[in-house]
Formats: C-alpha cells, structure tokens, sequence
C-alpha cells in the first residue's frame, strides 16, 4: 500500500455484470437500490471522504443506439444523498451503430 495523501485518486469496483435486457429502468432502479443498502455500512467512512474535500460518486455507464433517459426515485435519491454520495450516468451511443 502506498503511505500518504494523494489528492487525485480514485477506487473502482464493477458491482454488477452488463445488462442483457431491453428495457434498463427497472433493472437500475433495482440494481442502484442494492448497491445503495450495501454501501450504508461505509457511511461513516464517505462521511470523512466528503469531510476532507473527497467526493463519493456512484458512477453508471449505459451504451444504447438510441437516446434515452433514467429515473431515479425521490426514496432512492434520499438514500443516496443520506450516504454523502452523488450519482453520475453516463450514456455513450454504442459504436456499432454509428
């Protein structure tokens, strides 16, 4: 492990497998409810992240050939705003349609 601060870094971690499915909303509100109960034991520790000028994101990465949108709801967005946390999604046009 490496001593110290460092004012760049990040963690990763793929918490799920690429969806198969055609229809993605209720598969991520599902998926992101889960992954929001797992990560309330570490509270405390994003807690400090944010504290310290850290910032905690739950990053999703969708592909589509079509544009299109996801809906979080207001209980799932309270839950993850109680964490410190903040969703960003990401939708990239798959490039085999281009």
């Amino acid at each position: 492990m490496l001593e110290g601060t460092r004012r760049e870094t990040y963690w990763y971690s793929k918490l799920i497998a690429p969806s198969q499915g055609t229809s993605l909303q209720p598969y991520l509100e599902t998926t992101l409810a889960e992954i929001v109960a797992r990560l309330g034991a570490f509270k405390g520790f994003f807690g400090r992240v944010n504290v310290e000028g850290g910032r905690v994101v739950i990053a999703i990465g969708a592909y589509g050939a079509q544009p299109y949108g996801f809906e979080i709801s207001p209980a799932l967005s309270q839950q993850i705003g109680s964490l410190g946390a903040v969703v960003l999604i990401d939708v990239y046009r798959d490039s085999q349609y281009w």
